[in-house]
């Protein structure tokens, strides 16, 4: 036993007062820091911007694909910290082009600028990785720990059309379960053949007060689905060439804005 000095008094003591209220020491673990450095921390994991207006300046971000992964190891190293980071790492549900997963990265189904240079997409890859990484998410979050769902602030989901009609259904049923999902993009990859109407179908019995900002193809738009929509972008930034006044009652803000990191409804809230 170390001998008792003044510089490790106070730390003897206050060992002595945790065992005799039945508490346990964290002699092995990571020892806890303040929820506001853990803030700092996550400040410095970068995030895709959404909306995404900008193919080129997305695919030239290397770090936002790994983000993902970043958040779910340190959710895993110790218990102090997985009860701060698990909520960051369920903030956003995202399935998107060239992210990293379990199962290898989801390469571009449309073609990715590299170095300032547009490469054609890999026909190789299949669209079943993307269907089965956006299905294990929203499964999680729903289904094995109905609890992460109130941590799901922003839904980032490229389609494509394997299996196209259960995961539009899996994602239209999950979206109420997310009480605090405020921001969604939904990307549909080109000649795919993922028509509008496959959208509607699905979608349309469905409601989502809580969404307040939307990206989404021209085309896929309605007021009925996001009675309190604010702001709408079309993905990037393509023009919508017509909207009826009925889909634009009530909005705010129409055409090109993005969350900053600054933006108060991208902040984790613990």
């Amino acid at each position: 036993m170390a001998p008792r000095t003044r510089s490790n008094r106070g730390e003897i003591v206050e060992k002595q007062r945790i065992l005799a209220s039945g508490g346990r020491l964290n002699s092995k673990g990571l020892p806890a820091l303040p929820d506001e450095l853990y803030l700092e921390i996550a400040s410095y994991i970068p995030a895709r911007i959404v909306p995404t207006l900008d193919e080129k300046v997305d695919a030239d971000s290397e770090a936002p694909r790994y983000r993902h992964f970043t958040l779910s190891a340190l959710s895993q190293t110790c218990r102090t910290l997985r009860r701060f980071f698990l909520g960051c790492l369920w903030q956003r549900i995202e399935v998107f082009d060239g992210m990293e997963t379990g199962n290898g990265p989801l390469l571009s189904t449309r073609g990715r600028y590299m170095g300032g240079m547009l490469y054609p997409p890999i026909k190789r890859i299949r669209g079943d990785r993307y269907a089965k990484e956006l299905i294990r998410q929203l499964e999680i979050v729903t289904v094995r720990n109905p609890d992460l769902a109130q941590y799901v602030n922003v839904l980032d989901v490229m389609f494509v059309t394997h299996s196209a009609d259960n995961v539009l259904a899996e994602v239209a049923r999950s979206m109420t379960l997310l009480p605090n999902l405020h921001t969604v993009q939904f990307a549909f990859s080109e000649g795919e053949g993922l028509g509008g109407y496959i959208f509607w179908e699905i979608f349309s019995s469905h409601t989502y007060p809580q969404v307040r900002t939307l990206c989404i193809p021209p085309g896929y738009l309605s007021r009925k689905m996001f009675p309190e929509l604010r702001r709408v972008v079309p993905y990037l930034n393509h023009r919508f060439l017509q909207l009826d006044t009925e889909c634009t009652w009530g909005i705010q803000e129409l055409g090109s804005t993005y969350l900053s990191p600054n933006n108060a409804e991208c902040k984790f809230h613990s």
